[in-house]
C-alpha cells in the first residue's frame, strides 16, 4: 500500500493525473478494511489524495464523496478540531463551489477559517487561500 501511495506522490507532482488516480486508487483498495492503526492512517490519506486528485484534474463530481470520506476517516482518527482537517474542508469549499452548491461551500470555506484561526492565529498566511474563496463565493 505504501509503495503505491508513494507512486501516486510522484504521478501527481509531475501532472500524470490519470496515473495518480491510479495509483490512489490501489492504495484505497489496499487499505479497506485494515485493523491496523497505522494502515489506517495510510488508507484515510490516500482517499484524501485521490480526491484532491480528482479535484485538480477537473472531475468535482467524484471529488467530493471521496474528501468527504476522507474527512470521516481523519476525524475519527485524529479529532474534528485537528489543524490538518482545514485543508480537507477547504478543499471541499472549493468543490462545492465548483459545483454551485454555494450553501454547502460556505459552510465548508467557514469551518476551514475556524479550523485555522483557532490553530495558527489570525494573521497567519494560510488564512489568504480561504479567505479569498469566501470573497469569490460573495461574488
Amino acid at each position: 500500500m505504501l509503495i503505491e501511495l508513494m507512486w501516486g506522490y510522484v504521478e501527481w507532482a509531475e501532472g500524470r493525473y490519470d496515473l495518480a488516480i491510479d495509483r490512489f486508487t490501489r492504495a484505497v483498495e489496499l487499505g479497506e478494511g485494515s485493523s491496523d492503526a497505522r494502515v489506517q492512517v495510510l488508507h484515510s490519506e490516500a482517499v484524501a489524495h485521490l480526491g484532491t486528485v480528482m479535484q485538480e484534474a477537473g472531475r468535482p463530481r467524484d471529488a467530493l464523496p471521496l474528501l468527504e470520506r476522507a474527512l470521516a476517516l481523519r476525524a475519527v482518527q485524529i479529532g474534528a478540531e485537528h489543524p490538518e482537517l482545514a485543508s480537507v474542508h477547504g478543499n471541499l469549499g472549493a468543490i462545492h463551489m465548483a459545483l454551485g452548491h454555494h450553501e454547502a461551500a460556505e459552510r465548508e470555506l467557514l469551518r476551514s477559517l475556524e479550523i485555522r484561526e483557532r490553530s495558527l492565529g489570525p494573521d497567519h498566511e494560510s488564512l489568504a487561500q480561504t479567505v479569498s474563496n469566501l470573497g469569490a463565493l460573495a461574488m
